[in-house]
């Protein structure tokens, strides 16, 4: 994922009962993140730190994701269709 540096805009405590309400009601697409946009490293490291943790990472090839991303499919209904 790029060394950690990868970007995304996480859902958050204050962003989620909206989501929640939209997915309850909404339409069959829903935008959605929080205000924050979050390099992978740093939402590692809050992870951990969220669960009283030193933050650890090891890198991984990129066919190496895209093969677990292959096998969960079958536990992911509707992400592939």
């Amino acid at each position: 994922m790029n060394g950690g540096l990868a970007k995304s805009n996480p859902i958050t405590k204050r962003t989620s009962p909206g989501l929640r309400r939209g997915i309850e009601r909404g339409p069959e697409e829903l935008p959605a993140g929080g205000p924050d946009v979050l390099t992978r490293g740093e939402m590692n490291a809050l992870a951990f730190a969220a669960v009283g943790s030193k933050a650890r990472s090891m890198p991984a090839p990129l066919f190496a994701v895209k093969a677990a991303a292959f096998l969960a499919t079958p536990f992911q209904p509707g992400w592939r269709s």
